[in-house]
């Protein structure tokens, strides 16, 4: 009796295995055919950029004041050393004079001070002024003669201010967007 369970696992086992249907196949992808052949074909090259002129310039005033005129269209041609902007010159046309009226006075200290140190010269080789005083007389003239350099250099810089109220183009080139309109104070370094 032990061939029951034998033959009931037997059909246990046939009817697992799908029994007499035939396996499926799954239907194939379509594939397109072509044939080959030789061609000259363009090369693309497709990349992020960044176009850039070769010499850019951002023009910054060098000194402050109301900017009165601009002397260009946007978007046109400058050429290096035209007139761009123009800033109010009157405060610095004032500090160019009160510069150039420092240095006449301390040109006209320096020869009275080298006048005096001449005339001492005579005395102090004959005693008649003590070697201390002369001493000072020459020292007064070293003085005047600093202040005459001082008062150069302050001449300098008003002249280069002044100037500095002329913006001009730097280079030759394609004017951009200029980012201040007439009428505005523009300061130092800044826009």
């Amino acid at each position: 009796m032990r061939i029951f369970p034998a033959l009931a696992l037997l059909i246990l086992l046939i009817s697992a295995c799908g029994g007499d249907s035939p396996p499926q196949v799954k239907p194939g992808t379509p594939v397109e055919v072509a044939t080959s052949r030789t061609a000259t074909v363009p090369l693309y090259l497709d990349a992020l950029g960044r176009l850039a002129a070769s010499d850019a310039v951002n023009i910054t005033p060098q000194v402050s004041g109301q900017l009165l005129s601009a002397h260009f269209e946007q978007g046109s041609r400058v050429e290096k050393g035209q007139l761009l902007f123009r800033i109010d010159p009157r405060k610095y046309r004032a500090n160019l004079q009160e510069a150039t009226g420092r240095l006449e006075q301390a040109v006209a200290e320096l020869t009275v001070r080298e006048l005096e140190l001449a005339r001492n010269a005579n005395l102090a080789k004959k005693d008649f002024v003590s070697k201390q005083q002369y001493d000072r007389f020459g020292a007064e003239v070293a003085e005047a003669e600093g202040s005459v350099l001082s008062a150069q250099g302050s001449l300098a810089t008003a002249e280069i201010n002044l100037a500095f109220t002329d913006v001009r183009a730097p280079i030759a080139g394609i004017a951009g967007l200029y980012q201040t309109d007439v009428g505005n104070i523009v300061t130092m370094g800044g826009s």
